[in-house]
């Protein structure tokens, strides 16, 4: 979406200040997910090169239910619905935020309300991050409705003083600006998925910047791992974001990196 004709518009819009300061965006992923049922272990399938599969991930015995289309769902390998879905629509409400570092304080709640299935994860998930310059991001998950906000299994909020837009990595935006949110500007087109690749081959070939620079990516998959980090120890976690470490919790900096399963490891002078 980063490349997209409509995420330029809402650009312009939002840079000539239509929704005046932008304080809070909220991002949410309520597409239906069904998690795996459980199932016994089996032999490797003879096409499959298990060792090169599990990679860095521990030796455990092969299960159907933990392999291709099952594993985002385990923490040996995935990050649940947030890093898998979710991480997506967070870019786009970091992106409107405007915020340039990482938050300085995380909660998280989340929990199995609708116990169905195996998953390492919750079926619902809300996270709050905030950041120094006094900005929040908010991010919803529930992977158990068909349906989602505004219309949208995927989408995005953006807060501001004078008003709000309604923003869709599927392809959409709507401006609601006043006390009455009266209608302003909106867009549908496409999502931006050839732009991006042509600006990435354009970008190899005149080694100019990308629309999506790498510390772009860092910043917004941090997200992502920083509020399963904060689930997983239950607790309000303050962030410093100049050595990207927790202050206030010695195990959740533990989670900050995972046990590379030998000869996958990362060298120790890396």
């Amino acid at each position: 979406m980063r490349s997209s004709q409509v995420t330029a518009r809402a650009a312009e819009l939002l840079d000539a200040g239509i929704l005046g300061t932008i304080k809070m965006c909220k991002a949410w992923n309520c597409r239906r997910h069904s998690f795996p049922q459980p199932a016994v272990n089996s032999p490797v399938p003879k096409h499959v090169n298990y060792d090169l599969w599990l990679g860095p991930a521990p030796q455990r015995p092969f299960n159907v239910n933990r392999f291709h289309d099952n594993w985002v769902w385990h923490q040996d390998y995935g990050n649940g619905g947030i890093g898998g879905d979710g991480i997506h629509d967070l870019d786009m409400a970091r992106w409107a935020l405007g915020v340039q570092s990482h938050p300085e304080r995380i909660t998280t709640h989340g929990s199995r309300i609708h116990l169905s299935g195996e998953s390492d994860f919750p079926d619902n998930m809300t996270v709050a991050y905030h950041y120094p310059e006094g900005k929040v991001l908010l991010y919803e998950e529930r992977s158990w409705t068909p349906y989602g906000l505004h219309g949208f299994t995927n989408g995005n909020v953006f807060y501001g003083t004078e008003g709000w837009m309604v923003f869709s990595r599927q392809g959409y935006f709507q401006v609601y600006l006043g006390d009455r949110g009266e209608k302003g500007p909106a867009m549908r087109g496409g999502t931006g998925h050839r732009q991006h690749l042509d600006n990435f081959l354009d970008c190899i070939r005149t080694r100019q910047p990308t629309t999506a620079p790498p510390q772009e990516a860092h910043l917004s998959c941090s997200l992502a791992h920083l509020g399963q980090i904060a689930y997983r120890v239950g607790h309000v976690l303050d962030f410093d974001a100049s050595g990207e470490a927790f202050r206030n919790i010695e195990q959740a900096n533990q989670l900050l990196k995972k046990q590379y399963r030998l000869p996958w490891a990362i060298p120790s002078n890396a």
